[in-house]
């Protein structure tokens, strides 16, 4: 259940700082006494209340959130320096700017009393430590730690933080990375477009980044302070990062679970919305080594391809911004370990709870909108040392402020008994943030050896809590002494899955024999969540195709392969990759299923240099396996298998479809064959003759392959028919264009389906005749007379397609195709709704005039007015909107407009922005039998729309648009049929431009009272 609470604007005065004795230190948190004086309306769980910390004007924009180490709120400022709230003495603070050389930061995190964060510095664009000796928030000292190729803004370097085995961890967007290659040990080392039909994007944006990996953690062992050990930053590069995971479009944040689990929400790419390689917003489980598919462009890789890793969750549109995982126990149990992810654009907090499942975790239910606001625009959220989450907003220059969550029930968690160092040290909320490490950091100081013996205690106490024990293991490895290599062993047969997976995880960091072949044994536990660990730190010993390690390949990581778990097929093919192919290519090459595929994938992943022998072998093991008629999951697997072999194959001196330009995203020709280079037979078919058996036994493997997917084309399900057209395409299979182009017009095909198949068909060089171009070209016609619209890049592909169909149709039908396609696409103008023949006396205002429609998609227009943070209406101008948008004819608003619709007088007292604008941009969703209409269809062949007024025995007054009343005789009556559509036309903001749709809102949100005094003598009644 959810409940609108008021959310109190605290001024500077009334902010009071409050000790923390959970703590066990002098740690304070920021308290706000509400004044009510303002108020704001923000939806949150029953029980929860939102307190305004900071107000916009002592705030300004901020885009980063940390507490220090002494639990001071540290705070980003957009365009501006990194700064601390310090109390003042007198019940107020200062906003004490920490440093002057480093600004506009995407990321803070301390360690100890210093600050690391990215920003603009004195060596460029980087991640930076700033050394502050006495902890009085100033710091003497920048030091470099790592340069980025990104700049500072949207899609640059974002967030770093600490992770639980140390390590530091720095997010960036899919325009930044590195200067230096990352390790030769990391998680990922290869990436690649392996995208058929690839072009670049359809407005362009991204095409420079083709070959980039997408968005990416990294890793690195950079010495803590907090950890009690000495930070050398040095100079730029001469520590080597790891790439730890790619693959996704736009993260700005990530945050471990208590199991030390990594997860983020990603950004999707809004401009491609209603187009069929569109991705939403989504929940990812971040695991070493993971690619999520994202490329620039149209070669985005669906989730469904075995090679990428699936999302948790799909969230549709929104701007990811900052992540957290609740471990507080100031709320209800079921918040612990809480994901909540923060969505800019729609103003609303994701709150996810985590299970367990397999190899990896779920939703336990769908997500939820945790907190929401109209707008509210949170830049980044973390808890603070009293257990409450704060949150931050701003971004591109709107409003800023500081919140805090609070609950108010009676049903909050019992934090667990703390009296002892080591129990206070168990039970930290937040273990990762730097106040806590601050506290693991002097208990160990006072214990001494005591703080190892303890932590050991604990570790091998099978009665303990596996959170505990788990718990321990990670204050072992961070705060040290390291934990013993023979004590991780010695776990393997703990009942704990928990334990059994922090155990492995941990082995991951010994780089020795032992340490390796105990891993191996954990290959076959009987969980997936310890075999994918297991997998993983085998590869973060430093396996590698040029060292020796005690794995059978075959033996040992074959049958995660074949595993029903994707996250454990994905470690398997990971972890193969690393281990000397020569060693289990043979066994790949004689695979089946599902191992097969897997097996051969990462085999043409690690390949460096591929020859005609190895792809040879690959093509022949990928006709087999097709020839095998899998069907379903297997059948999408050999797929992409036959589509990564394609690819590969591009280059290859001697090899029957080798190609000049694999994958060039710049060329719109550009496929895995150049538009299929292998020659056929002497002989052999042309296009569209031929069939399944035809002349096999002649054909090259590729071009069976093609025959074999062509013959199991269209499938029941849409996916599969998608990659198998992708494919045919690229391989010009004979009558591949007829087939696909037939599909068109199938009626069980939506939008988005009947788009691939058109983008497909541009690529197509061969096999046009009159029934395919009409086809096409019909397609077209309709696409563009129906004015289909999507995201903003949704009319440059559909131009792209036209564009790159009519490249291929043969000449002598380009001139009349070209001119039905240039005829069906001129720019139309928008139809203005139906008007009386005269204005009633006094009433209604003149039609507006026909202009052309925006650009926009209605959801595009929706989004911007209802969760645009910095939206800027002016009510003065909204009377002229409401004439030019047509409200005039059939609403009164004060006194303007005609009575003939609802009276919008008193509408903001009963509706938000967010409803007034539902209202009129989508106006079938709900329609008051008050307004019912009807469709009177008259004898001579007209109809009339409107709401019936009254009726007579012998005649119908029908009431339409602009308040006039029609009557009609019975006599004239064809049909009479009452409709679920409103009388109000659909499209009225198209008639606007973005100035007007904000002006309009805002009048109707402020009343007739806005309404100037020009407006009221020239349009008044």
């Amino acid at each position: 259940m959810q409940e609108v609470l008021l959310v109190t604007r605290i001024t500077t005065k009334t902010i009071g700082l409050l000790a923390v004795p959970m703590l066990g230190s002098a740690l304070v948190a920021y308290r706000a006494v509400p004044d009510q004086q303002q108020a704001l309306n923000i939806t949150v769980p029953q029980g929860f209340a939102v307190e305004q910390v900071l107000s916009p004007a002592d705030a300004q924009s901020i885009v980063a959130l940390t507490f220090d180490n002494q639990g001071r709120m540290v705070l980003g400022k957009e365009f501006g320096n990194v700064v601390t709230l310090i109390p003042n003495g007198s019940g107020g603070f200062e906003q004490r700017i920490f440093t002057e050389e480093v600004h506009t930061s995407q990321g803070l995190y301390f360690d100890g009393s210093d600050l690391i964060f990215d920003g603009v510095g004195p060596q460029g664009v980087g991640l930076y430590r700033v050394t502050d000796d006495n902890g009085d928030a100033r710091g003497e000292r920048v030091e470099l730690i790592e340069l980025s190729t990104g700049t500072i803004g949207d899609h640059g370097p974002h967030a770093p933080f600490y992770g639980p085995d140390g390590h530091m961890y720095w997010t960036h967007g899919n325009f930044s990375s590195t200067y230096s290659e990352p390790s030769p040990l990391s998680p990922v080392r290869i990436y690649k477009e392996a995208s058929l039909l690839e072009r670049p994007d359809p407005r362009g944006f991204g095409s420079q980044y083709e070959a980039g990996p997408g968005a990416l953690f990294m890793r690195k062992a950079l010495p803590s302070k907090s950890a009690g050990n000495t930070p050398d930053a040095g100079a730029a590069g001469n520590q080597e990062w790891e790439l730890f995971a790619h693959g996704m479009r736009n993260q700005y944040d990530g945050a471990f679970n208590l199991m030390g689990e990594l997860f983020t929400f990603d950004s999707d790419m809004e401009w491609d919305r209603d187009l069929p390689w569109y991705r939403g917003t989504a929940l990812f489980h971040v695991v070493p080594g993971a690619d999520f598919g994202y490329r620039e462009g149209t070669g985005k890789h669906p989730w469904y391809y075995p090679d990428v890793l699936p999302p948790l969750e799909d969230l549709g549109r929104g701007s990811p911004t900052g992540v957290t995982m609740l471990q507080t126990y100031n709320y209800p149990a079921e918040y612990w370990d809480y994901m909540l992810s923060s969505d800019w654009s729609r103003g609303r907090v994701v709150g996810t709870r985590l299970v367990k499942s397999g190899a990896t975790y779920q939703p336990a239910a769908p997500s939820t909108n945790f907190m929401y606001g109209e707008p509210l625009n949170v830049t980044d959220l973390e808890v603070g040392p009293d257990g409450n989450l704060y949150f931050t907003l701003g971004g591109r220059s709107t409003g800023g402020g500081v919140y805090r969550l609070v609950y108010r029930g009676n049903d909050a968690m019992q934090r667990p008994a703390a009296n002892t160092p080591i129990d206070r040290v168990l039970t930290m909320i937040q273990p990762r943030s730097p106040f806590s490490r601050e506290l693991a950091r002097t208990t160990k100081a006072q214990m001494g050896g005591n703080w190892e013996r303890q932590l050991d205690l604990v570790v091998r106490n099978a009665g303990a809590t596996p959170e505990r024990r788990v718990r321990a293991m990670e204050l072992l490895q961070v705060f040290g002494p390291e934990l013993d290599e023979a004590d991780l062993v010695a776990l393997r047969a703990d009942p704990s899955w928990e334990v059994r997976a922090a155990s492995t995880y941990y082995l991951g960091l010994k780089t020795s024999e032992t340490a390796q072949r105990e891993l191996v044994a954990r290959l076959k536990d009987n969980d997936p969540f310890v075999v994918r660990r297991a997998a993983e730190a085998l590869v973060r010993t430093g396996v590698h195709p040029i060292r020796n390690a005690p794995i059978d390949p075959v033996a040992d990581v074959f049958p995660l392969l074949a595993s029903p778990d994707r996250f454990v097929q994905h470690a398997g093919r990971t972890l193969l990759k690393e281990i000397n192919p020569n060693r289990w290519k043979a066994a790949a090459m004689t695979a089946t299923g599902q191992t097969a595929v897997n097996a051969l994938i990462a085999y043409i992943d690690a390949m460096e240099s591929p020859d005609v022998w190895d792809m040879t072998q690959i093509v022949r093991r990928d006709l087999e396996l097709l020839q095998a008629n899998p069907s379903g999951a297997e059948l999408m697997g050999v797929l992409r298998l036959i589509q990564r072999t394609i690819l590969e194959s591009n280059g290859v001196t001697n090899f029957p479809a080798g190609a000049s330009a694999p994958g060039n995203m710049q060329n719109r020709q550009a496929t895995g064959l150049q538009g299929g280079a292998q020659p056929r037979p002497a002989g052999q078919a042309g296009p569209g003759q031929g069939g399944p058996g035809a002349q096999q036994q002649t054909q090259p493997p590729l071009v069976q392959i093609g025959t074999l997917l062509l013959s199991r084309f269209p499938s029941a399900d849409s996916m599969l028919n998608r990659e198998i057209a992708r494919t045919v395409a690229a391989l010009e299979t004979p009558g591949a264009t007829a087939k696909i182009a037939a599909e068109l017009s199938n009626p069980r095909n939506g939008r988005e389906q009947q788009i691939h198949y058109a983008w497909v068909l541009s690529f197509m060089r061969s096999g046009w005749d009159a029934t395919t171009t009409n086809q096409m070209t019909a397609w077209l016609e309709k696409v563009y007379g129906e004015q289909w619209r999507g995201g903003a890049s949704f009319s440059n592909a559909m131009n792209m397609i036209r564009d790159g169909f009519l490249d291929n149709v043969p000449p002598e039908q380009y001139t009349t195709l070209s001119q039905r396609i240039q005829t069906a696409s001129q720019p139309r103008v928008a139809a203005a709704p139906a008007q009386p023949a005269a204005a009633p006396a006094g009433g209604a205002a003149p039609a507006p005039a026909f202009v052309p429609p925006t650009s926009e998609s209605d959801e595009e227009i929706y989004e911007s007015l209802v969760f645009r943070p910095d939206f800027a209406g002016s009510p003065a101008g909204g009377a002229a909107a409401y004439v030019k948008a047509a409200c005039a004819s059939c609403h009164t608003f004060g006194p303007i407009g005609t009575e003939f619709g609802p009276d919008l007088t008193t509408v903001n007292q009963r509706f938000g922005r967010r409803d007034l604008v539902r209202a009129i941009m989508f106006p079938n969703e709900q329609v008051s039998d008050l307004y019912q209409a009807h469709v009177i269809t008259r004898t001579n062949g007209t109809t009339v729309t409107g709401i019936i007024n009254s009726e007579t025995p012998s005649t119908i007054t029908v009431g339409i648009s602009g308040g006039a009343g029609i009557t009609i005789p019975k006599t004239e009556i064809r049909s009479r049929v009452e409709t679920p559509v409103s009388v109000m036309p659909h499209g009225l903001m198209r008639l606007l431009t973005g100035a007007e749709q904000r002006n309009l809102i805002a009048l109707l949100q402020a009343g007739p009272a806005a309404i100037p005094d020009s407006a009221r003598t020239r349009l008044g009644r």
